[in-house]
């Protein structure tokens, strides 16, 4: 769909033809660190506004894309506010990535706030949903432990999590799975573990 605008044809490169980049259709692009998506750090989603090759050469010498969030790329020197970054048009590969990233985002800020209690039954419920093969030691699991794991865990299995631990907030949710998880039973969560 947008492999014109791709370097070498893979969905997960960056944009190298801006001319594919369009305003009049709103493309959807997600803007990253490094020009490889699998590797990327996503800073945001946004669309195109305009796509201006020729305009304001006092201040962008080969042009700029205004992105709809008011976002300035100039086109010469590939930046945005004097910081290098790369465009990814939004497709199916790239939305997976990027969906991926949200929710890490969201189970890691989670993860820095909470206390230990919490933090103990957090990493409990990640070990038991990265599988039966994931031996580690709940009680020695930290943020960077997690963090590791969550690159295990499926879309659909990240996207719910954090929905999983709000839950798990609630102080009569998290005192019924502090106790189960003491006491594995046939029900428990954590049996597999």
């Amino acid at each position: 769909m947008f492999s014109q605008g791709f370097s070498n044809g893979s969905p997960y490169s960056c944009v190298r033809n801006f001319n594919s980049l369009n305003g009049r259709r709103k493309q959807e692009v997600v803007i990253g660190d490094t020009a490889d998506a699998r590797a990327a750090n996503f800073l945001y989603r946004t669309s195109v506004k305009h796509n201006w090759p020729s305009q304001w050469h006092t201040k962008h010498k080969e042009g700029y894309i205004e992105f709809a969030n008011g976002i300035i790329f100039d086109l010469g020197s590939q930046t945005v506010e004097g910081n290098r970054v790369y465009i990814f048009c939004f497709n199916r590969e790239i939305e997976i990535l990027y969906r991926k990233q949200v929710a890490k985002s969201k189970i890691l800020d989670y993860v820095r706030t909470a206390d230990p209690e919490r933090l103990k039954t957090c990493a409990g419920l990640i070990v038991h949903l990265s599988g039966p093969t994931n031996k580690l030691q709940v009680c020695f699991i930290g943020p960077n432990e997690i963090a590791a794991l969550l690159d295990t865990l499926s879309l659909r299995e990240l996207e719910s999590l954090p929905a999983e631990l709000a839950l798990l907030s609630s102080e009569d949710v998290f005192t019924q799975f502090r106790e189960a998880a003491g006491r594995p039973g046939e029900n428990s969560p954590l049996r597999r573990m």
